[in-house]
């Protein structure tokens, strides 16, 4: 198929690679914004809530080897400003991600503790996770040692649009090697795709292989990445079904756009080390229909997106 002009619709936040800038967009306007500048601050995991343009983000306390010390999910507004301080978490507990659900009712936080400060522990180290409300941050339930952080593969979109489920993934990879310290083996993992029921504490897993899980927003599908190619996962009657074999590049990532219509797909081809090429892509989950995007709009960088696109004839 031809390349077609797309416009994005609904609020988009990307922060480009080694930079300190957010660039939000809405609709034809772009403006850039410094993130929050505090020395021994690092900040990272932008995401939007749901239903109001405020950014959520985790805000780290590090030592000079990034170890971290200490870690608070902060609610920024859409100009780069801390509005509020979510949770601060305990000494040497490190944040890794926080989504909030579909109706901003809860927010899911994954963690780890790093107690022996040691620069192998931030991957080794299990993650856990905990669900609060948003509102009054009160803690409704929290599940411990899921799994090691290296292992551990988890996206925008986990909830399930009823709020009640998360969906992640354990992939298997292995821990680098860090010169001068010794490795800790870490727990044991049972590869595939899971399903985390918050309200009975209880990890199921639904898939024995694949990665970037992400739940749709009409609720019956979850996405998945598995040899380089896309999946659908039917909820409810428990089949898979291939829905995209890739363009040639690996397929780097998967976003829903909000009404569940497509699916983003951000694919990289290697000519060389020094040559690579992006290719974005929307296919309809329905149809099936590739649309492949005339100027790539996300690149390589970190975003968030909630909305969706229109194709310009």
């Amino acid at each position: 198929m031809d390349e077609q002009s797309v416009e994005l619709t609904g609020s988009l936040a990307i922060r480009p690679k080694g930079t300190k800038k957010m660039i939000i967009y809405s609709q034809n306007d772009s403006t850039v914004y410094n993130i929050p500048d505090r020395a021994e601050y690092s900040y990272s995991g932008f995401i939007w809530l749901n239903k109001k343009d405020s950014l959520l983000c985790v805000e780290n306390i590090e030592t000079s080897r990034r170890v971290p010390i200490k870690s608070n999910v902060v609610l920024l507004d859409n100009k780069g400003t801390i509005i509020r301080n979510i949770t601060l978490m305990e000494k040497g507990e490190f944040i890794q991600k926080v989504f909030p659900s579909p109706h901003d009712n809860y927010l899911f936080i994954t963690f780890m503790k790093n107690e022996n400060k040691k620069v192998s522990d931030i991957f080794t180290a299990p993650i856990s996770a905990f669900v609060i409300g948003f509102k009054d941050n009160e803690l409704i339930r929290y599940s411990n040692n899921i799994s090691p952080r290296i292992n551990f593969d988890i996206n925008e979109s986990p909830w399930s649009p009823d709020e009640t489920k998360i969906v992640y993934s354990i992939i298997p990879k292995q821990a680098p090697i860090v010169i001068g310290e010794k490795q800790d083996k870490g727990k044991e993992i049972n590869p595939g795709i899971y399903i985390y029921d918050f309200s009975e504490n209880k990890h199921t897993k639904i898939l024995d292989a694949g990665h970037n899980a992400v739940w749709s927003p009409m609720g019956r599908d979850i996405a998945y990445i598995n040899n380089n190619s896309i999946y659908l996962y039917n909820t409810l009657d428990k089949t898979t079904k291939i829905l995209y074999n890739g363009d040639g590049g690996k397929i780097e990532l998967i976003h829903w756009t909000s009404e569940g219509k497509y699916l983003l797909v951000i694919e990289v081809k290697h000519r060389s080390h020094f040559d690579i090429s992006i290719n974005e892509s929307f296919v309809n989950v329905v149809s099936g229909e590739i649309i492949h995007i005339q100027e790539p709009k996300f690149g390589l960088n970190n975003f968030t997106w909630k909305g969706s696109i229109k194709i310009i004839d």
